[in-house]
C-alpha cells in the first residue's frame, strides 16, 4: 500500500513557476489561451454545423414538393388533406426560414475573443432551436400523417443539430472559458490601473515643474514689488496721496461750514424770495446752498442777506429767528463768507496740483501692475497646489496589489501554473 502511495507522488509533476512582466501580461495570457486546444473542437463543430446547414437546404424542399401517396389520395377525405398540405408549407416555410438564418462562423480559433463568439452563437442558435420547435410543433405533428418519413428526415437533421448545441454547453465548461474571462478582465484592469497610475506620476512630475518655475517668478515679481515700495518715487507718491486726503478733509469741513451756515438762514431765504426782486439768485441756496455757494462767484448773497436784514420786520419773523439771523448776516459782512470762498478756492487749486503730480508719477502704475501680477501668481500656485493634492491623493488610493494577486490565483486554478508578476 505505502509503495503504491509512493509511486502516486512521483508520477504527479510540480505545478510550473513563470514571471512575466506586467507589461508583457497580455501577450503571455493569449499565448496560454491559444494552446489550451479549444480550437480543434471548434472547427469541428462549425463543420458539422455547416453540413447540416446542407442537409437542411437539400432535404427541406424535398419536403416541400412532396406528393401525397396515391393510397392516401383515395383514403383520406381532401378537408384533411388540406389541412395537413397547409402545415406541411408551413413547417417547410419556417424551416427554411432558420436554415437561412444560420451564419457560420471561420475563425483560427485561438484567442478568447473567438472563443466567446462561439458561446454566443451557440446560445443564439439554442435560443432560436427551441423558438422553432415552438412554432413548428403542431404543423410537424400534421405533417407526419401524410409525410411521416420525408418530414422525419428533416427533423433527424434538426435532432442532430439541437444534440449537437447542447453538447457544446457541456464540453465548453470543461474548457472554463469564464475564468478565463475573469482572468482577461483583471488584466484590463491592472493595465488600466498601471496606465492611470503612470499618467498621475507623470502629472505630479509635470505639475512640480511648474511650480519651480512659479516659485522663481513669484520671487522675481515680489522683488521687483518691494524694491518699487522701498523707492524714493513710491515714498513721495505716498505723501501725495497722505497729502490729498488731508485736503479733502479740509475742503469737506469747508463744505459743512457752509451748509451748517446757510441752514440757520433757510426760513429767512424762503420768505424773503416772494418780496425780492431777484428771487431766481435765492432759489439754488434753498436747493442745495453749497452747491449755490461754489457757483457764486461774486457772492451775489451778500447782498440778498443785507436785503433781509432790511426788510426783516416785512418776513413776518419771530422774535427769537430776527435775533438769530442778525449775527449771521452781520458775520457775512464782515468777510466770513469771502473767507470761506477763498479758503476753497485755494484748496481746489491745491488738490487739483496734488492730483496732477499723482497723474504724472509712473510708480503707481508701476505697483498697480506688480500687485496684479503677484495676486494672479499667487491664485496660480495655489490652484497648482489643490490640483497637485488632489493628483497625489488619487495615486494613493491605486493600488494593483489586490488585482494582481487575483490574477495569480485564478491563473494558478485556470491555468495550471504559479504566475509571478514583475
Amino acid at each position: 500500500m505505502f509503495t503504491r502511495i509512493q509511486k502516486l507522488f512521483r508520477k504527479q509533476k510540480p505545478v510550473p513557476e513563470e514571471t512575466v512582466p506586467v507589461s508583457e501580461l497580455q501577450v503571455w495570457f493569449n499565448t496560454k489561451v491559444s494552446q489550451i486546444g479549444l480550437d480543434e473542437y471548434l472547427q469541428e463543430y462549425f463543420t458539422k454545423i455547416n453540413n447540416i446547414k446542407i442537409q437542411l437546404h437539400e432535404k427541406i424542399p424535398v419536403l416541400q414538393h412532396q406528393e401525397i401517396a396515391e393510397k392516401d389520395k383515395k383514403q383520406v377525405e381532401d378537408r384533411v388533406k388540406n389541412i395537413v398540405t397547409g402545415h406541411k408549407q408551413h413547417y417547410c416555410r419556417e424551416m427554411e426560414r432558420f436554415t437561412d438564418n444560420i451564419l457560420s462562423l471561420n475563425k483560427e480559433w485561438k484567442t478568447l475573443e473567438e472563443y466567446q463568439d462561439a458561446i454566443k452563437f451557440n446560445t443564439t442558435l439554442d435560443t432560436e432551436i427551441d423558438e422553432l420547435a415552438k412554432r413548428t410543433h403542431k404543423s410537424y405533428q400534421a405533417t407526419q400523417h401524410l409525410f411521416f418519413d420525408v418530414v422525419q428526415d428533416v427533423f433527424k437533421s434538426m435532432g442532430e443539430l439541437n444534440l449537437l448545441v447542447k453538447d457544446f454547453k457541456k464540453i465548453i465548461t470543461k474548457y472554463n472559458i469564464e475564468k478565463f474571462t475573469e482572468i482577461q478582465h483583471l488584466i484590463t484592469t491592472l493595465h488600466e490601473e498601471t496606465e492611470k497610475e503612470k499618467w498621475l506620476k507623470r502629472a505630479i512630475q509635470e505639475q512640480n515643474e511648474q511650480r519651480i518655475t512659479i516659485t522663481h517668478k513669484t520671487q522675481q515679481i515680489q522683488k521687483k514689488y518691494n524694491e518699487l515700495i522701498e523707492s524714493k518715487e513710491y515714498k513721495d507718491y505716498i505723501k501725495l496721496e497722505e497729502k490729498q486726503k488731508q485736503l479733502d478733509t479740509q475742503y469737506k469741513d469747508i463744505e459743512h461750514q457752509i451748509f451748517s451756515y446757510f441752514s440757520k438762514l433757510s426760513k429767512a431765504l424762503k420768505k424773503y424770495e416772494y418780496i425780492a426782486l431777484k428771487s431766481k439768485q435765492i432759489q439754488p441756496y434753498i436747493d442745495n446752498s453749497v452747491h449755490a455757494f461754489w457757483d457764486d462767484t461774486e457772492l451775489h448773497i451778500i447782498q440778498i442777506l443785507q436785503g433781509i436784514h432790511k426788510n426783516s420786520t416785512k418776513l413776518n419773523l419771530d422774535e427769537k429767528q430776527q435775533k438769530n439771523i442778525v449775527p449771521l448776516i452781520e458775520k457775512a459782512e464782515a468777510g466770513y463768507l469771502n473767507e470761506l470762498k477763498e479758503k476753497g478756492h485755494q484748496l481746489q487749486q491745491e488738490k487739483q496740483f496734488i492730483q496732477n503730480s499723482i497723474e504724472q508719477s509712473e510708480v503707481w502704475k508701476e505697483v498697480e501692475t506688480s500687485t496684479h501680477q503677484l495676486n494672479t501668481i499667487r491664485e496660480t500656485a495655489e490652484r497648482m497646489k489643490n490640483e497637485l493634492e488632489s493628483v497625489t491623493l488619487k495615486v494613493a488610493k491605486i493600488s494593483t496589489d489586490t488585482i494582481k494577486k487575483d490574477l495569480c490565483g485564478k491563473a494558478a486554478e485556470s491555468l495550471n501554473v504559479i504566475l509571478k508578476l514583475i
